[in-house]
């Protein structure tokens, strides 16, 4: 594409933002468009002071959007028609040449229905605006209502996000099927609800599990924390990282994500992501805000591309809102006696919510759907300008 133009808007989604392109105004899936990517966010560059990324893995990501038959024409495999459209994320790396699409991102897709509505993709009805999506990454369908003022997708309102300056407009998601039952994605990938993986001589007592992204959770007793401590104090911890990588890197190969733990960090770079979990404690937030025993479930804390993430990816909230409910996890051990169907989740900037309805009866767990609520808006339309000569990974 060289420097040829190509447009683009600007998104927030929940604690993320990220750029939200056109499916038709992209290469087909493949080395070009993954050169484009990393050329339109500014990497390989710690600064990406020659991209749109903005130097976070929260803030260094991509979605494009289209129909299903947009994402057929770019060679993406689509598991129903029965969708309003369809969308592939990608989390680029900052210092490294990497297109990741082995994920989906929760917080960025808050804003992909009222993206499309602003494309002309989907049309708006007002009040509500009710759309089916489905995530190309995961093949997982995806329920969102989102509220219109005149044909547009509303921006002000007073839902409050934790990590998300001031209060916007509610939107409704849905993770359909998620995991379990006819979606060809176990919960429990090993067939475990907790297991031993190794670093070096250390054991380390894991939950492994797979709701719209593959996570490894571990207590934080279990790897020298309190669980309340702040991503600022963590990643200046190199030594803890590598501990946190290695076991991702552990939990890879117990997946079939990778070979051995030695080819883990290239293979898969993003997933499992580790979910870090304690019990309800008094602590203060990274915002400075008190958070009482009695106003959470559990605590958590959560990697994104080899960092502790500033607050808590979108799909996080998810598989944590399922781990809490399963007997026997890692997760379901430290959540509170009387947390119910809706779990309330300590993150470093606060408290936020997701409800789920699992069928944990049979001889493995079903999802029939994960709920949360987040806003969006829209930060920018126009065009950029990728440098030449961009490299692939």
């Amino acid at each position: 594409m060289g420097t040829d133009p190509v447009a683009v808007t600007l998104m927030r989604g929940g604690t993320s933002k990220g750029v939200y392109c056109r499916l038709p105004d992209l290469p087909p899936r493949g080395p070009e468009l993954d050169s484009l990517v990393l050329a339109l966010l500014g990497s390989p560059d710690p600064m990406q002071l020659d991209g749109l990324g903005g130097t976070h893995s929260s803030t260094s990501k991509l979605m494009v959007v289209g129909t299903t038959d947009e994402a057929r024409d770019a060679g993406w495999p689509v598991s129903t028609d029965d969708v309003d459209l369809a969308y592939a994320f990608a989390q680029v790396g900052i210092a490294t040449p990497v297109v990741d699409w082995m994920a989906n991102c929760g917080n960025l897709t808050a804003a992909v229905a009222p993206y499309a509505a602003l494309q002309g993709v989907i049309e708006t009805t007002n009040p509500l605006t009710r759309v089916r999506m489905l995530n190309l990454n995961t093949s997982v369908v995806i329920e969102v209502e989102f509220p219109t003022e005149n044909g547009e997708p509303a921006v002000t309102g007073d839902h409050v996000i934790p990590g998300v300056p001031g209060a916007g407009a509610r939107i409704d998601i849905r993770f359909l099927n998620p995991a379990g039952g006819d979606s060809g994605r176990p919960v429990l990938p090993t067939g475990r609800r907790s297991e031993i993986v190794h670093v070096g001589t250390e054991e380390y007592e894991v939950s492994i599990l797979d709701v719209n992204n593959p996570v490894v959770v571990v207590t934080a007793a279990s790897v020298g924390l309190t669980g309340s401590e702040l991503p600022a104090d963590l990643n200046r911890d190199t030594a803890f990282l590598a501990l946190l990588d290695a076991i991702r890197c552990a939990a890879a190969v117990r997946m079939g994500l990778a070979p051995d733990v030695e080819s883990a960090p290239k293979l898969t770079p993003g997933i499992p992501r580790v979910i870090v979990v304690s019990r309800p404690h008094d602590h203060i937030s990274a915002l400075g805000d008190r958070i009482g025993t009695a106003d959470c479930d559990l605590v958590a804390r959560m990697t994104s591309m080899g960092s502790v993430h500033h607050a808590m990816p979108g799909t996080g909230l998810t598989v944590v809102a399922v781990a809490s409910r399963l007997k026997g996890t890692v997760a379901e051990r430290v959540t509170s006696t009387g947390a119910g169907s809706d779990v309330r989740l300590a993150h470093p900037k606060g408290v936020v919510t997701a409800a789920s309805e699992i069928d944990d009866s049979g001889a493995t767990p079903v999802v029939a759907h994960v709920a949360v609520s987040r806003t969006a808006r829209r930060l920018m339309t126009g065009l950029a300008y990728p440098r030449p000569g961009a490299v692939t990974g």
